[in-house]
């Protein structure tokens, strides 16, 4: 690694930090080589699956959009099927329903303003999500020298 690229994952300040996602924050030139892997002479691997899992979340949560990406389409989704429920029991004959059951209100207005309220939280999490983006003060991109 070079050392701009480390010297540019020194200025984040997070909570998690997790090299190779910084790294990536920073460039993208990132390359693989062979590494010859010896087993050990004593004792065991100190990395559980509750810590990879915990890292894994770690990354998924400090240094990913994904959640955020998954719950703005879950709101869109159940407004839609707020919607379409409605569609179909506009388009149903009145003889198929139930008098005076308010079956298909609940029907209609429950996935529609559950997808409502998920849209807003959604927003609130993405300027929560902007205002820690900023904390992180890490550099927004990594200028680097050419030999000539």
């Amino acid at each position: 690694m070079k050392k701009s690229v480390m010297e540019a994952i020194g200025q984040f300040r997070t909570p998690h930090p997790i090299v190779a996602l910084l790294a990536l924050r920073v460039t993208e030139k990132i390359g693989s080589i062979q590494v010859d892997h010896q087993e050990r002479p004593n004792g065991q691997s100190s990395y559980t699956l509750k810590i990879l899992f915990r890292q894994f979340m770690h990354g998924l949560i400090y240094h990913s959009d994904l959640p955020l990406k998954c719950l703005r389409w879950a709101g869109i989704g159940s407004i839609g099927l707020g919607l379409g429920a409605g569609l179909f029991c506009c388009l149903r004959s009145e003889s198929d329903l139930p008098a005076k059951t308010g079956g298909p209100a609940v029907l209609i207005l429950l996935p529609l303003f559950s997808g409502i309220l998920i849209l807003c939280l959604w927003i609130v999490a993405e300027y929560l999500h902007r205002i820690l983006e900023g904390l992180y003060q890490g550099p927004a991109y990594l200028i680097g020298e050419k030999e000539v």
